[in-house]
């Protein structure tokens, strides 16, 4: 069984000042994933706790060279940028490119943090767990998504967007497939130190097969000297020790979250139409396309779906469901959401749609929802299932448009569901006490 934390009120600051530096791929105003702001609304609660927070990320900058860094700071948070413009050799430079321990080292010896927070290892690599132990300098980690155990970004989905569990190395060939590789890293030779796995000889895949078992095993191997592992659900605790990670150090913690801007919620009119919303990346993990066929199976003027999100970042996903849109009266594309609306875009729905199609950690868009006062809609699979379990939501079967469509018409067919929802909806931290949890976590680990 995985560890729980368990929050205690205490009063004022922390009596021992920490020295915490906070490492993340890439970081605001650049970048305002998940990831990125919570990493930001954690760090200034830390400020707020009395410690003394940093951050180390990395940016891709062609006009500077690669590896070179510079020191700035971002709404009073001192930062160390080192460019990373994605030039490499092998894919195990994705992980853990030698070349990236060097600047690495050089902002661990300028800030001398009495601990390192990983936010994540995307970019920085393994590299930045060694510069650590060499310094004897304790770490922690949150775990945001399964990066440790899935080389396509942490999703553990396929190119068919079918789930990796358990984890298909075969598949894992053809995820890395288009990135350069050097096979000879990657030996044909039985006294290798990686094994042929299921490709044949003659199969040029099998030298990324090989590769995708050799980053499972150096990234589990990497991280055994980290402290604490954070997991924001239990599921993504519970999959991660499957992989690799030693129980005994996961803890259990959901993220925390500001305080929302306070916008009354705009009550259903009688006779209106339901109102459905989705925010976040437009993309075929996240299943847009299964949100926009539900609405296409409700019956028409019964509904209104605004979606919000880049809708450039994908064309070839969002190009179709754009021009299918134009033959949907009441679905709208809405484009990305500006900085701090989306509090005023919650206040004006019924109920929000999260459908996606990969394990979901804890998603933010959930709880920005239930602090809203919004009931949702979410897949029944990983942290989402997980989250809408302890009330405030309903779930649908994953991959399935026409469930979906028959979960959305429930809310149009049973009058009082909603009112249910509403009243189910769960308590969500607050960053104040998130930040208390992390700051006896540091303490333990910098033995204060």
């Amino acid at each position: 069984m995985l560890r729980c934390a368990r929050f205690q009120p205490e009063s004022g600051s922390s009596a021992s000042n920490v020295r915490i530096l906070e490492a993340i791929h890439d970081f605001l105003p650049d970048h305002r994933a998940g990831s990125e702001i919570y990493t930001y609304n954690l760090s200034r609660a830390l400020q707020a706790r009395g410690h003394e927070v940093s951050l180390l990320f990395t940016e891709k900058r062609p006009e500077r060279e690669q590896f070179s860094w510079v020191a700035g700071a971002y709404d009073g948070l001192p930062f160390h940028e080192i460019v990373y413009n994605r030039v490499f050799h092998d894919i195990a430079d994705l992980y853990d490119d030698p070349r990236m321990e060097a600047p690495i080292g050089v902002v661990l010896d300028e800030v001398r943090p009495d601990a390192v927070h990983i936010q994540s290892l995307v970019y920085l690599g393994l590299g930045l767990v060694r510069a650590c132990v060499a310094r004897r300098i304790p770490m922690l980690m949150t775990l945001h998504e399964y990066f440790l155990a899935c080389p396509r970004g942490g999703l553990l989905l396929d190119q068919a967007n079918r789930l990796c569990d358990p984890i298909p190395f075969r598949e894992c060939a053809r995820c890395l497939a288009p990135y350069p590789i050097e096979r000879s890293r990657y030996p044909d030779s039985a006294s290798g130190t990686v094994e042929v796995g299921g490709c044949q000889p003659s199969d040029p895949l099998r030298f990324f097969e090989r590769a995708a078992r050799q980053r499972h095993r150096r990234m589990f191997e990497g991280v055994a000297p980290i402290a604490r592992f954070i997991a924001p659900s239990a599921f993504l605790g519970e999959r991660l020790i499957r992989e690799g990670l030693d129980r005994r150090k996961v803890v259990v913690s959901d993220y925390g979250f500001p305080e929302p801007e306070r916008v009354p919620h705009m009550p259903r009119a009688p006779g209106a139409p339901l109102r459905l919303g989705y925010l976040g990346t437009i993309s075929d993990y996240k299943g847009v396309d299964l949100l926009v066929d539900a609405f296409a199976q409700l019956p028409r003027g019964a509904a209104t779906c605004r979606i919000f999100g880049e809708t450039s970042w994908f064309p070839d996903f969002t190009g179709p469901l754009l021009e299918k849109a134009k033959t949907l009266p009441g679905l709208a594309f809405e484009g990305s959401i500006p900085h701090g609306h989306a509090p005023r875009i919650l206040a004006e729905l019924d109920a929000l749609v999260v459908p996606s199609r990969w394990y979901e950690n804890s998603p933010l868009t959930l709880h920005e929802a239930f602090q809203c006062g919004v009931p949702v809609v979410t897949t029944d699979l990983g942290g989402m299932a997980e989250l809408v379990r302890r009330g405030g939501g309903l779930l649908f079967q994953r991959d399935r448009a026409s469930d979906l469509a028959r979960v959305l018409r429930r809310l149009l067919d049973e009058p009082s569901l909603h009112a249910e929802l509403m009243r189910s909806l769960p308590k969500v931290k607050l960053i104040a006490e998130d930040a208390a949890e992390r700051e006896r976590d540091l303490a333990e680990i910098v033995g204060r």
